[in-house]
């Protein structure tokens, strides 16, 4: 299909770019013409000089040259006329009309120059400042000595169950005394008795009874409460490396388990949770029974050993300590920061002044949606698991891992690659063009008393010929 407009551009351009070049010639020549004189003139004067003959001088003006005989008219012109005329022209010089598009109006160096722009990357919205590097930095340090205290299953904060060691020849546990602060805790360890989920009978019993079965496994919270509400208790146990399935409906004494409704098995439930919770040796980490009905043996004596070390929920929290003090030392940074952004900007926070306002207070709690503040939040979290890990494999500790850090990383993690995916992706660069084109096509309308009427297509055109 044949573009009018272009076909009329690109015949106006020909025309353009021929005359210029005519024009290039003309000054060239008039320059060395020019040049030419200045050598004559110089010659001249030489002679004077030597002869001592005085210059001849001329009273009268020379008369200017006329120039009737070149015109540059206007002529009434109209649309198809024009087209008529420029299509018969660009065939004349054997231009394929059919396949031209705008690119064809431009010099090669010009849309190059177009693509450069339209094509940059798409930058980071903000950089960092120093204020910013430094909290990053406390928060690191902090967060690094929290986790470094409270890593640790057996000093006077954290200590209780067992010692752990790991050692050319295995596994090494030795009892350790619970701390003060751990006794104190145990004090809510408060549920009913009597509980399937608490079967102690053979391969299923001793202290660290919950990690031999499934009941305690938040993980599969739904099947526990089936089974309370029926009475029943299930497990999984090897014998001769056969996975044998054992549901008993009585405790270890022979005492049948009670009964009861969908609502009472909910709530024996999330009380027994949250009483053993706060025991001892805690809550195992959910999931854990997988890897304890696993039939890979050494999976199982691994998982057995990490709960036993100390690898449970409860320490898991407490070691969360350095994941919140990072959280809490940048947020405050951050609102901080935001607040006085705001205020720079002459905002308000009083919603009652303008309804707008509560979109300056949700950027403020909501500060953590800035991609710039992610990225603070994501390298704090990261080096702080580093170290950890870095401490487990040194120490050959790895019941102190830190899980909640390692959760904050991934969390932050996401959507910072997906940020950066963006950014560097065809769709980005589109939505920034597209937006750029709307500013700029604003302004100029802006520049017009009375855009609404649109430009007109003129009726005179100026014919060169």
């Amino acid at each position: 299909m044949l573009d009018k407009d272009v076909i009329i551009l690109k015949n106006q351009k020909d025309r353009i770019d021929l005359l210029e070049g005519k024009m290039e010639q003309v000054t060239y020549a008039i320059s060395e013409n020019k040049n030419k004189v200045n050598e004559i003139k110089s010659d001249i004067e030489k002679i004077y000089e030597l002869t001592g003959i005085k210059p001849y001088s001329c009273s009268s003006k020379p008369s200017k040259p006329s120039y009737d005989n070149r015109e540059i008219s206007v002529e009434d012109t109209d649309y198809n006329t024009l087209y008529e005329e420029s299509k018969i022209a660009l065939k004349n010089n054997e231009i394929d009309i059919y396949n031209l598009t705008y690119e064809d109006l431009l010099e090669p160096n010009v849309i190059r120059e177009i693509e450069e722009q339209l094509n940059r990357p798409v930058e980071r919205r903000e950089k960092w400042s120093n204020d910013d590097k430094v909290i990053v930095i406390a928060a690191v340090i902090v967060g690094s000595i929290a986790d470094m205290v409270f890593s640790n299953r057996t000093n006077k904060l954290t200590g209780s169950g067992y010692k752990a060691k790991i050692t050319d020849g295995g596994w090494e546990f030795q009892k350790s005394q619970d701390s003060n602060f751990s006794r104190w805790l145990n004090n809510f360890h408060i549920h009913d008795k009597g509980s399937p989920i608490d079967f102690q009978g053979k391969d299923f019993g001793g202290g660290l009874h919950r990690q031999l079965s499934k009941g305690h496994d938040l993980f599969r919270a739904i099947e526990t409460i089936i089974n309370i509400k029926n009475g029943r208790f299930e497990g999984v146990v090897y014998r001769n490396g056969v996975a044998t399935k054992v549901v008993e409906y009585s405790n270890q004494y022979g005492t049948p388990y009670n009964t009861m409704s969908t609502i009472e098995a909910i709530g024996n439930y999330l009380k027994h949770m949250k009483g053993d919770f706060f025991s001892t040796h805690s809550l195992p980490i959910p999931g854990y029974s997988f890897f304890r009905e696993a039939s890979n043996r050494d999976l199982r004596i691994f998982s057995a050993n990490m709960y036993k070390a100390g690898f449970n929920l409860k320490n898991v929290a407490i070691q969360g300590i350095s994941t919140l003090s990072i959280e809490l030392i940048l947020r405050i940074y951050m609102a901080v920061k935001e607040t006085e952004r705001i205020k720079q900007e002459g905002k308000s926070f009083n919603i009652l002044e303008d309804y707008s306002n509560i979109d300056n207070i949700k950027s403020v709690i909501n500060s953590a949606a800035n991609p710039k503040y992610r990225e603070m939040f994501l390298l704090a979290h990261s080096l702080v698991t580093a170290v950890n890990i870095g401490k487990v494999i040194i120490k050959k500790a790895p019941w102190e891992i830190n899980i909640t850090e390692i959760i904050m990383t991934v969390r932050y993690f996401i959507p910072f690659i997906k940020d950066y995916l963006y950014r560097n992706s065809t769709q980005a660069i589109l939505d920034r063009n597209t937006a750029e084109i709307i500013t700029e096509w604003e302004d100029m309308l802006m520049r017009f008393e009375d855009y609404d009427k649109g430009i007109p297509m003129p009726n005179k055109v100026l014919i060169i010929e």
